[in-house]
């Protein structure tokens, strides 16, 4: 498969692709996704059941859905975090 692409200056680029390397491609990324979810999913669990254990010894007392709340920010965060390092150890890589 051949890909034609036009830049920003008017050049245009061609890419010599083959239908294999796209469908691994496409692989690559549904296993990123379900490694994500797998990965995400019971951090976020497992950070409840932390907060739930370990909060009380410092006389923090907050609800079931507060360490709900508390867990999705940190959720959010780790997976940008995670996100941002991926795409740059990706480019480092391909540089």
């Amino acid at each position: 498969m051949i890909q034609e692409v036009n830049t920003n200056n008017g050049n245009n680029i061609t890419y010599h692709t083959s239908s294999a390397s796209l469908y691994n491609t496409k692989l690559m990324i549904k296993r990123d996704a379900i490694e994500s979810v797998i990965d995400v999913g019971s951090g976020f669990f497992l950070s409840i059941i932390i907060q739930i254990t370990i909060f009380p010894l410092f006389d923090l007392h907050p609800t079931i859905f507060e360490n709900f709340q508390i867990a999705l920010i940190f959720t959010v965060v780790s997976m940008t975090r995670s996100t941002l390092w991926r795409r740059f150890f990706r480019k480092r890589r391909t540089a």
